[in-house]
């Protein structure tokens, strides 16, 4: 049975994106047209400004929404439709994550027990092991079976090896804390359930970048969705990345993420409501307004990747010979168009020279991934049309 859960808070994005403007959208709001027909966006990611658009304002108006990545093109199209097979998997993913935390409460006893054998050295590593497995045996059907729904776990022998290997490591650390600092049972429980749902994360990022290559891992694509969405979720400050082999890789969150709802920012009637006039594709830039074609009155609002040396977001680099195909159709176009980019030498000057309105504002990162970015930037705002009453203050 599927649950709503009734956000009535202010429209916001239900996933976090690299590049993403929630922070700004109060800035650029000011430089959106006084009019507009239909609302384009051909790079949305987690659509801050698209959410952000005035409900009584806008609500009817056509909307159009792209973006290279197939992976959150599907999320869009899931929520837009309601997808009960997409919605009924969310609910089961946040549910059993749930439980974890009920099978930590249910044995803190013997868990306890487990961890002060080994850090007083009455047991070896070894047998540690073999105790953490007997326990996860012994103790199965609490675990709701996540260990024999092969339908929702189909590597369930590998989730119970990984969470053996997770607890008996985070027991190991915390042995080495406690020469200097004196851990709380508190401390230590925690500690197990940053563990056991570590666990449960890298199981389930496993599945997702093996189901294509595993015939043994037979997933419904609506299941697939919801497990990018929960890593997506639960990954280390909403991170983005993957290796040279394409596998997502950002590591779980942590503590702070323990307690975690999330199902609740996807499945509620208003996020549905708010999509229902707008049009989801999954295309090149260029081949999704080609088809669309933005005519006079119409707003397009474009957020492309940056011009930077960490542009591959998506498993997809954008170049700046990209850079160049978007400037010479925007310049062409007869409809408003925004763009908000990080400014660089490269972009300021390829949209000054071919007449584009230019202004500044400031913006600072809350993650900084490998120094790649400097976390203190100028923006652009580039517009084909002249800006009337901009409160100076809001560029400060």
């Amino acid at each position: 049975m599927l649950h709503y859960y009734k956000v009535v808070v202010k429209m916001k994005p239900f996933i976090k994106w690299p590049g993403g403007k929630e922070k700004e959208v109060d800035i650029i709001s000011n430089f959106f047209p006084k009019d507009l027909n239909r609302y384009f966006e051909p790079f949305v990611g987690g659509g801050a400004v698209y959410f952000s658009l005035d409900n009584e304002k806008y609500m009817d108006i056509p909307k159009y929404l792209n973006d290279i990545s197939n992976e959150l093109i599907k999320l869009y199209k899931y929520i837009k439709e309601s997808n009960s097979i997409f919605f009924d998997s969310i609910e089961k993913i946040q549910y059993n994550w749930n439980v974890l935390e009920k099978v930590i409460n249910m044995h803190s006893f013997e868990l306890l027990k487990y961890y002060y054998e080994y850090q007083e050295n009455r047991i070896e590593f070894d047998f540690l092991k073999k105790k953490i497995e007997f326990f996860i045996e012994e103790n199965e059907d609490d675990f709701n079976g996540i260990m024999s729904d092969k339908d929702f776990n189909p590597c369930a022998e590998l989730f119970k090896k990984t969470i053996v290997s997770y607890i008996c490591r985070r027991f190991k650390r915390l042995k080495a804390l406690s020469l200097n600092n004196n851990l709380t049972e508190e401390d230590i429980l925690d500690a197990i359930e940053t563990a056991l749902k570590g666990s449960f994360y890298n199981h389930y990022r496993y599945i997702y970048n093996n189901k294509d290559r595993n015939s043994s891992i037979n997933i419904k694509p609506e299941f697939a969705s919801a497990i990018y969405y929960f890593i997506r979720e639960n990954c280390y400050a909403s991170m983005f990345r993957y290796n040279q082999f394409g596998d997502f890789n950002i590591p779980y969150g942590g503590r702070a993420y323990n307690k975690k709802m999330f199902k609740s920012k996807i499945i509620n009637k208003e996020l549905i409501n708010y999509m229902k006039n707008t049009q989801i594709e999954n295309m090149d830039f260029l081949d999704f307004m080609m088809k669309y074609k933005p005519k006079h009155n119409d707003f397009v609002f474009v957020d492309p990747p940056y011009d930077s040396d960490f542009s591959k977001y998506s498993n997809t680099e954008f170049l700046k010979e990209d850079h160049e195909r978007l400037c010479n159709y925007l310049k062409k176009l007869e409809a408003n168009v925004m763009i908000v980019i990080k400014k660089t030498d490269y972009i300021y000057e390829l949209y000054k020279k071919n007449g584009f309105n230019i202004y500044e504002f400031n913006k600072k990162y809350l993650v900084n991934c490998k120094n790649r970015n400097n976390r203190d930037v100028t923006h652009l705002i580039i517009t084909n049309y002249e800006v009337i009453k901009i409160n100076d203050k809001l560029l400060d």
